[in-house]
């Protein structure tokens, strides 16, 4: 929630009471997209793949087509964040990973971006 979003020239956000100031941020959004894509990975593998038939509620079922369209959006989604933020770390077989003698990127140091606190933005 953002009291004032004019003072930061944001457009209206989502509807809360009764004000639009309501906003995500771009990393919750990409957390929430790899974790949707890794449980449909998983989903997949175990055989209960939850893309056809999934349901709300007792009421509301999502249609195949709006469950796809998420999941390519989420994939599209990371590729665009991958390719704003690209790590620029060189990587190496390092003997750490699943298959050795691989590029995995296990046990490689990364130089991440700085983060900086919700508190100090304000």
């Amino acid at each position: 929630i953002i009291d004032e979003p004019e003072h930061y020239k944001l457009p209206p956000g989502i509807l809360l009471d009764g004000r639009h100031n309501k906003y995500g941020v771009s990393w919750a959004h990409q957390y929430h997209c790899l974790r949707m894509l890794r449980d449909e990975f998983w989903a997949h593998v175990e055989n209960r793949s939850t893309l056809i038939g999934l349901t709300l509620d007792d009421d509301h079922t999502v249609p195949d087509v709006v469950k796809l369209t998420h999941l390519d959006h989420c994939h599209g989604y990371l590729l665009q964040a991958i390719l704003c933020n690209m790590d620029m770390t060189i990587e190496y077989p390092t003997g750490l990973g699943v298959s050795h003698g691989t590029i995995d990127g296990a046990g490689i140091a990364h130089t991440c971006t700085k983060r900086v606190s919700l508190s100090s933005t304000a």
